[in-house]
């Protein structure tokens, strides 16, 4: 008996979304996560102060993304630089697969190639090998363990594994704590909504999420620093000031809000047709978009395949329904082409400066440029990708903003490493008592002629 070959037109997206994610290394934050993962690996411990920095800006350090970064470390020093774009394009593969599989627990197997497409459009340009795709991968899996319980297969024991590995990978795990807790509440409310779809199903009860969710909330203290992995959440949520400063903490662009708004709309018109389980993390993720452009990629691939599955359904004959799946691929593989293609230009970082900067100096440095300094150069630098809204930070911005010369006096800074185009160069450049000593085309570096008075407040801190 002959067997048919059945190709379903899906299989393709998994390979489209590994090349989209196979372009070259280019996050700022990626090599910071490397040097702590290196110090992990050398030392046998994490770390537990400002450990790269000689201003100490940071205090009693809490990292939580610390297995994260042993794993960066890990691929890279095993492996080498080619095998973290490797890496990076499994790990979004990975993602779509994920969505796949949680769109068929939804039995909405035909709404994946909307579903992808939004994520792809929506956080294309987010698309790293950073600890925040744990937090995705997280949240995906969790969501896929709950709607197999409202099926009656019961895995939810494993969520607070889940979050035992989450809190020590990355913060986004309080993120995924709150949707679970509104789950857990929207359990508790369904016996009260008669008139609404049900989302207490199967092995999906009141009792047994009370159970799982304050387990799952014991797991996250299982981690080194205790209750304070938490700090750094609530530390960004009071600081409006830093994150009307710093891009990624910034509002997103017009049109994602609008999808965001979108999302939220067609959840409250259609309310009573999707469980309160899928209302929690669709309302969280859109609304968590609107606050600032690094979430974005939750909408992409939470609260976006969600809204879907509460649109009315286009019943299109069979041959329609397989010519837009045919133009749906085509046009997530025409982005390959469309979408900037990014890479490593020999111009992003300093090329040549920072080989002129000794540990003995007191070095200003672009906040952008801290990681790679620490990594490549293993140098203490004044600032870096790892601040969350410290005192220091705002003193950068001021040096940014028009007072070099006032701030760089108070910190007795003898050397200033930035790029031709920022604000503190121009200041420098028309200062009599800064010499300009290098520029690589990317970086200008300035020495002092000397250096007035004893520090004001910062006092350098010796490297480990």
């Amino acid at each position: 008996m002959r067997t048919r070959f059945r190709f379903s037109i899906a299989e393709l997206i998994p390979i489209a979304v590994a090349l989209l994610a196979s372009f070259p290394l280019h996050n700022n934050d990626l090599w910071w996560h490397l040097a702590t993962g290196r110090w992990i690996w050398m030392h046998h411990a994490v770390p537990r102060d400002d450990i790269f920095s000689w201003t100490h800006y940071l205090g009693a350090w809490v990292d939580n993304e610390w297995l994260s970064e042993l794993f960066l470390y890990g691929v890279w020093n095993i492996f080498g630089p080619t095998a973290l774009i490797v890496a990076r394009a499994l790990i979004f593969t990975g993602l779509a697969l994920l969505l796949r599989t949680w769109m068929r627990v939804m039995r909405q197997p035909r709404l994946f190639l909307p579903a992808i497409a939004g994520a792809v459009i929506v956080s294309h340009h987010w698309w790293e090998i950073r600890p925040s795709v744990a937090t995705l991968a997280a949240l995906l899996i969790m969501m896929i363990v709950i709607e197999r319980a409202r099926l009656g297969v019961d895995r939810l024991w494993t969520i607070p594994i889940l979050f035992l590995v989450w809190a020590n990978t990355h913060p986004g795990f309080f993120f995924g704590l709150v949707i679970l807790v509104c789950i857990t509440v929207a359990c508790l409310l369904d016996p009260l909504l008669p008139g609404w779809k049900r989302s207490t199903r199967g092995a999906l009860r009141a009792s047994r999420m009370a159970i799982v969710t304050a387990a799952a909330a014991v797991a996250t203290l299982i981690n080194p620093y205790g209750l304070r992995v938490y700090e750094q959440q609530f530390a960004i949520a009071r600081n409006p000031l830093y994150r009307r400063l710093l891009d990624e903490w910034m509002s997103p662009p017009l049109w994602i809000a609008a999808i965001a708004v979108a999302a939220i709309l067609v959840a409250l018109i259609r309310v009573k047709r999707i469980p309160l389980s899928r209302l929690a993390p669709l309302f969280g993720s859109a609304l968590l978009s609107l606050t600032a452009i690094r979430f974005c990629e939750y909408l992409g691939w939470v609260a976006i395949p969600l809204a879907l599955t509460v649109l009315p359904r286009l019943r299109l004959p069979a041959s329609r329904a397989t010519a837009a799946a045919h133009l749906g691929v085509a046009a997530l593989v025409s982005l390959l082409f469309l979408l900037p293609n990014d890479r490593i230009e020999p111009m992003r970082y300093p090329c040549g400066c920072d080989a002129q900067i000794t540990p003995r100096d007191r070095l200003f440095n672009r906040l952008s440029w801290g990681g790679w300094l620490i990594w490549r150069r293993n140098l203490a630098t004044f600032i870096d990708g790892r601040c969350s809204g410290q005192r220091l930070f705002f003193g950068y911005a001021l040096a940014e903003n028009g007072q070099a010369l006032q701030r760089f006096d108070q910190w007795r800074i003898d050397t200033v490493l930035v790029s031709r185009t920022e604000g503190v160069s121009r200041q420098l450049l028309a200062a009599p008592s800064w010499k300009l000593v290098c520029d690589d085309g990317t970086a200008l570096l300035f020495r002092r002629n000397g250096i007035p008075g004893p520090p004001a407040s910062l006092t350098p801190v010796r490297r480990r």
